[in-house]
């Protein structure tokens, strides 16, 4: 699902779901997403790799959640079926800017674009840029939105395995199950279903300095891969922007063939 608006700056543009294996796993049973108040990230959360941009124009990439009708959902009989009830408020669309835009086209289309900061929360006074409100037990798409910045057309895209139910506690125990094996950062929950089968996470151990321990990641290599690329971050040398420049690098997982790389100091520049 797409729509493009400008020959030159648009109409090349591409977006393809490059965790798409990952979400048709969910998809397959049906993908819950937990909100919360104070705000919860999504996992499987959307990762785009982005393509036929112009390398020297500036870009925003967004996130919106589309509300795929007014049906509340029940999850009976192993799956959501609509009930009678509807929502009745439409709070004004609200929209996850990706924190490094406006980015060079160049910058864009060298790694995986990831929104796995962003956050789906049940309390519509919540305004954080992380934050979008979203109605629970409805239906929602994310929707991808590329803007070329100096003309302001935009192309959207959306992706039908992305589907999730709103939820403020998973409903499907295959759902639950699931999450808890291929997200790397479940690692309470993990330890507690293999040892007793509960769904209740055990209590987090602090050594005698004080320093919670946390126990160590299951073998599943291609989960765990994103998840250390991602948080320890890299660019490659030739392609970091010169100390006048405006933007500010995407901090994206950086494919095999950019050699060599830097790994950034906290101040978010080469060491």
């Amino acid at each position: 699902m797409c729509a493009a608006t400008d020959t030159r700056h648009s109409s090349c543009c591409k977006v393809a779901l490059y965790n798409s294996d990952l979400w048709k796993r969910f998809d397959s049973i049906g993908t819950e997403m937990v909100i919360t108040k104070t705000g919860r990230r999504m996992f499987p959360y959307l990762k785009v790799a982005l393509s036929g941009l112009q390398k020297d124009e500036l870009y925003t990439v967004k996130v919106e959640m589309l509300l795929l009708d007014a049906c509340k959902y029940r999850f009976s009989s192993q799956q959501w079926n609509p009930t009678d009830c509807e929502v009745s408020d439409f709070p004004e669309k609200q929209r996850y800017v990706h924190p490094h835009s406006p980015a060079f086209g160049t910058q864009w289309m060298l790694c995986p674009v990831s929104f796995k900061h962003m956050k789906l929360t049940n309390d519509p006074h919540r305004g954080g840029a992380e934050d979008l409100f979203l109605h629970s037990m409805c239906k929602y798409l994310p929707r991808v939105i590329v803007t070329h910045l100096s003309s302001g057309r935009s192309k959207y895209f959306s992706y039908p395995e992305t589907t999730f139910i709103a939820v403020t506690a998973y409903q499907n125990p295959q759902l639950k199950a699931l999450k808890i094996i291929t997200n790397p950062y479940a690692t309470a929950f993990r330890e507690h279903h293999n040892t007793s089968g509960g769904s209740e996470p055990s209590p987090k151990k602090k050594s005698a300095a004080g320093v919670v321990e946390t126990n160590p990641l299951p073998l599943c290599p291609e989960y765990i891969a994103d998840a250390y690329r991602e948080e320890h971050v890299c660019w490659p040398l030739d392609l970091w922007p010169d100390e006048h420049s405006l933007y500010h690098p995407a901090l994206l997982t950086p494919p095999p063939s950019c050699t060599p790389f830097l790994s950034l100091t906290s101040a978010g520049r080469p060491p």
